[in-house]
C-alpha cells in the first residue's frame, strides 16, 4: 500500500515538473503584417521580441504574416498577439475576441495614419476624377491603409472601382505598389502613409516624381489622400493568457523612444489604446467584412 502510494507520489510530482518545464519554454507568438515583406519584418520587430522576453519573463518571437495568413493564424491560436493594420483588428475582434492592448505611436503621424493616392506625375493624372477607366493596383484588397480608405474616398466621390476602373489588381506589398506606378505598368497606385517617404530616405524613389492625387492639406506631416484613422494595435486574442496580456500591455506602453527596439521599428512607441469606432462606422456604412450582412 505504501509502495502504491509513494510511487503514485512520484507520478503527480514528475508530471508537475514536466509541466512546468512545459510551460516555462512556452513561446509567446505575435503574428505581425509583414505589409513590406518578412525580411523587413524581421529586421524592424526582433528587437521588440528580445525587448519583451526580458520586460514580460517569457520568449516572444516575432512571426511574419502576409494578408492572407492574418485569419488563419487567428483560427488556428498559431499567435497569442496580433500586431496588424486596424481593419484586420476590426475583424479578428468581430471573429476571435480580439481586444487592443496599445496603438502603436510612429515618428511622423503619431497614432493616426491614412491612405495616399498617386499616379507618376508625367501621367496626366492629376484629379480624383481623372482615375476613371485607368488601372489601379493596391497591395492588397484587405489593406486598411492601401485600400480601405481610398475605396471609402473614391465612393464619396462618386466613384466605384469595380464599375469605373479599367482594372484593380494587388501587388501584396506597398513597395511593389509604387515601384509599378514608377515603372508606368499602371496608372495609378493605393497605399498607406508613410511608404513614400520611408521608400525616399532609402533612396529607391524620388517623391517628386509622383503626384498626389485628391491631397489634403492639414498639419498631418506625412502625405495623404484621405482622412486619418488611429494606427495599429497591438491585440490578444480571446485564448492569450491574461497574466501575459497585463505583463505584455505595461511592457508596450514603458517602452521608449530611445530604446533598440523602437529605433529599429522606428517608432516612437506605444500608447493606450485608441478608439477604432471611426473604422467601424465606415465598413458598417460599406458593408464591409465583418458586417457584410448589416
Amino acid at each position: 500500500m505504501k509502495k502504491a502510494l509513494v510511487l503514485t507520489c512520484a507520478v503527480i510530482m514528475l508530471a508537475f515538473i514536466f509541466t512546468s518545464q512545459a510551460l516555462a519554454g512556452d513561446v509567446v507568438k505575435i503574428g505581425i503584417l509583414a505589409k513590406r515583406g518578412p525580411q523587413k519584418c524581421m529586421k524592424e520587430f526582433s528587437a521588440l521580441a528580445k525587448y519583451l522576453t526580458k520586460e514580460v519573463g517569457s520568449k516572444f518571437e516575432i512571426v511574419p504574416l502576409k494578408f492572407v495568413d492574418i485569419s488563419p493564424a487567428c483560427q488556428n491560436k498559431t499567435i497569442d498577439f496580433l500586431y496588424a493594420n486596424s481593419w484586420f483588428y476590426i475583424k479578428a475582434k468581430q471573429n476571435y475576441g480580439a481586444q487592443a492592448i496599445a496603438t502603436v505611436s510612429n515618428k511622423i503621424g503619431g497614432t493616426m495614419f491614412g491612405g495616399v493616392i498617386f499616379s507618376k506625375k508625367s501621367s496626366g493624372i492629376n484629379t480624383i476624377a481623372d482615375v476613371k477607366g485607368k488601372k489601379v493596383l493596391c497591395p492588397k484588397l484587405s489593406s486598411a491603409g492601401g485600400w480601405l480608405f481610398q475605396k471609402y474616398e473614391f465612393i464619396k466621390n462618386g466613384i466605384y472601382p469595380e464599375k469605373d476602373f479599367a482594372s484593380l489588381g494587388e501587388a501584396k506589398k506597398h513597395d511593389n505598389v509604387v515601384l509599378a506606378v514608377k515603372a508606368e505598368t499602371v496608372d495609378v497606385g493605393c497605399i498607406r502613409t508613410n511608404i513614400l517617404e520611408f521608400m525616399s530616405e532609402e533612396g529607391k524613389i524620388d517623391i517628386s516624381d509622383f503626384n498626389i492625387i485628391n491631397k489634403m492639406n492639414d498639419n498631418f506631416p506625412q502625405l495623404h489622400s484621405t482622412a486619418l484613422y488611429p494606427s495599429w494595435p497591438m491585440a490578444s486574442l480571446s485564448y492569450t493568457d491574461n497574466s501575459i496580456i497585463e505583463k505584455t500591455a505595461k511592457a508596450l506602453i514603458s517602452l521608449t523612444s530611445n530604446s533598440d527596439a523602437a529605433k529599429a521599428a522606428k517608432i516612437v512607441g506605444f500608447v493606450e489604446p485608441e478608439d477604432y469606432s471611426s473604422l467601424e462606422n465606415i465598413l458598417k456604412e460599406l458593408r464591409m467584412d465583418p458586417f457584410t450582412n448589416q
